[in-house]
């Protein structure tokens, strides 16, 4: 009896010292530096899902839509996916990649290659197909501003911090140099100094970077595929329009009272309907769309400001290739125009499930579909998440 006493516990007290080493393994797996990859269990999807003029639902983050297929997010510390775009709220996850220490600056889309950059200099490509990491890339000079998200992560993925596309290429910049990398293998292409007073855009095949320290300011206007300067540009403080996500890929500038459309080679065309505020204006395609009042929009030929079309249906919320979005006054329905004629393309009620009034932040447009963070009536952007959110999910989607 005291024999199986002892065996008994030496049995318990070596469970115990498993139990503990397992804990230890655990904590150091989930606490070191490193990363997490949980790969995509269900297969991709074959076809993309035409969106229809309807409110879908709400989400608890801001999404940014790669290949028609896939909701993209971005937090803190983890880039993750779902699916398919038009679900009504947030699901389960299709895979997820998530790092540690460094936190997250921005995510962007070339094709199916989802980029992110960290804080500690990490740029990081992962196949938006299945969620794997495809290539890593360090940056030699890391700009230590963490993720600035807030509660939906709209900044982060609709405005990403030191991270651009342009074609495909992604650029990455740090406090001193800024890198452009092939976006499907993470090739170092270039390298170049990155001044300290830095305003950063890209046109198409175009990285410009407008130096403000100086009493003038100074433009540098490089290639992107190769890093060599493109000539014709002249000095100025270029305001970049018609950007495809944040400020990326963008299709005009302005400078003063002159503006341009920018071509596929970096060459300026003089836009005369540019020629004037860069705000409250929108470029889309050949077209300038203005909100000449509350509720009153034009839309003007680009190249010498003829005008296109009116229209009283509301205030411009987003545009995207072939359609300019508008909600009515209240928010009562959203209205989605085509650019070049004006024409109605779709009209719906924004009625959202148990939703009470609400301000819009960040609204995001693309392939159809449209992102529409909530705030509270009369809400700062300044003031801490509590004060500027709703606790529920703060997202809106919707087809058009």
């Amino acid at each position: 009896m005291r024999r199986d006493r002892g065996r008994h516990r030496l049995l318990t007290a070596l469970v115990a010292v498993v139990a503990l080493a397992v804990t230890g393994l655990v904590g150091y797996r989930v606490l070191r530096p490193g990363e997490l990859v949980d790969h995509a269990k269900s297969p991709y999807p074959t076809q993309a899902p035409v969106a229809q003029p309807q409110v879908y639902g709400t989400l608890l983050a801001a999404p940014i839509v790669v290949d028609g297929r896939l909701r993209v997010y971005a937090g803190k510390r983890d880039v993750y996916a779902d699916l398919p775009v038009n679900v009504k709220s947030s699901v389960s996850r299709f895979w997820s990649y998530r790092r540690w220490p460094g936190q997250v600056q921005g995510i962007v889309a070339v094709g199916t290659t989802v980029v992110s950059l960290w804080s500690d200099g990490a740029l990081v490509g992962l196949d938006a197909t299945r969620g794997t990491v495809v290539w890593r890339a360090t940056l030699p000079s890391a700009d230590p501003v963490g993720f600035t998200g807030r509660r939906t992560g709209a900044a982060t993925v609709y405005e990403p911090l030191n991270l651009f596309t342009a074609g495909q290429v992604v650029i990455a910049a740090g406090s001193d140099t800024v890198d452009g990398f092939d976006a499907a293998t993470g090739r170092r292409l270039w390298q170049a100094l990155r001044p300290r007073c830095h305003q950063d855009f890209t046109a198409p095949d175009t990285f410009v970077t407008v130096d403000t320290c100086g009493t003038a300011p100074h433009a540098t206007v490089l290639d992107a595929r190769t890093g060599e300067p493109r000539a014709g540009w002249p000095q100025a403080a270029f305001v970049p329009l018609g950007c495809a996500v944040g400020r990326s890929q963008c299709t005009g500038v302005i400078a003063g009272a002159q503006g341009w459309t920018v071509g596929p080679d970096g060459t300026l065309t003089p836009a005369r309907a540019l020629a004037g505020p860069d705000t409250g204006v929108w470029l889309v395609g050949g077209t300038v769309v203005r909100q000449v009042s509350a509720g009153h929009v034009e839309g003007v030929s680009a190249a010498d400001g003829s005008p296109q079309w009116t229209s009283d249906a509301g205030t411009v919320v987003a545009v995207e290739p072939g359609a300019v979005h508008l909600v009515t006054a209240e928010h009562r329905d959203v209205v989605t125009l085509d650019p070049a004629t004006g024409r109605l393309l779709s009209q719906f009620r924004l009625a959202v499930k148990d939703s009470t009034a609400f301000d819009l932040g960040r609204v995001y447009a693309s392939d159809r579909y449209l992102f529409m963070e909530r705030a509270k009536p009369g809400a700062n952007a300044d003031q801490p998440d509590g004060a500027y959110f709703y606790a529920s999910p703060n997202v809106v989607v919707t087809g058009s």
